[in-house]
């Protein structure tokens, strides 16, 4: 899909946050689950808003909502995949650009932007918090 969230600039901070779990992985562990929390709340609330704008025909298109791990849980993608669920999106994952943008005679139902503009502000909060914390204890030696 086109629309993609991200935090900006962030890859150097993440960087910096492997190597620090390369050395201690405890210091860096309550983030990784943050990160992870925040991506199953996303996938939640997607899910939410494919029933709740009654999208869900034989609940294909509900199935092939997944969440992806990448860079050892550093990265987090969500949304509709073709790769690594082939099966899902020749179902239905292929129908949600067309849910989401719309077409000429259908229009769009968005289903990723709004659970996105709900989950992301607390999200970043939640990881801001969790950033701020490993980098102290790796600065008070606290392993």
């Amino acid at each position: 899909m086109a629309r993609r969230s991200s935090i900006r600039n962030a890859s150097r901070l993440r960087r910096t946050l492997q190597r620090i779990g390369k050395e201690n992985g405890e210091i860096v562990r309550p983030l990784l689950d943050e990160l992870e929390d925040s991506a199953i709340d996303l996938q939640h609330q997607i899910e939410f808003n494919i029933q709740g704008r009654g999208l869900v025909d034989e609940g294909d298109l509900l199935d092939s909502v997944a969440r992806v791990k990448q860079s050892g849980g550093f990265v987090w993608k969500v949304g509709f995949f073709r790769k690594g669920a082939v099966r899902k999106w020749r179902r239905a994952g292929w129908r949600a650009h067309f849910a989401e943008f719309g077409t000429r005679k259908q229009p769009a139902t968005p289903i990723v932007a709004p659970a996105v503009t709900e989950i992301f502000p607390e999200a970043v909060a939640n990881i801001k918090r969790e950033v701020d914390r490993a980098l102290e204890r790796f600065a008070n030696g606290r392993r």
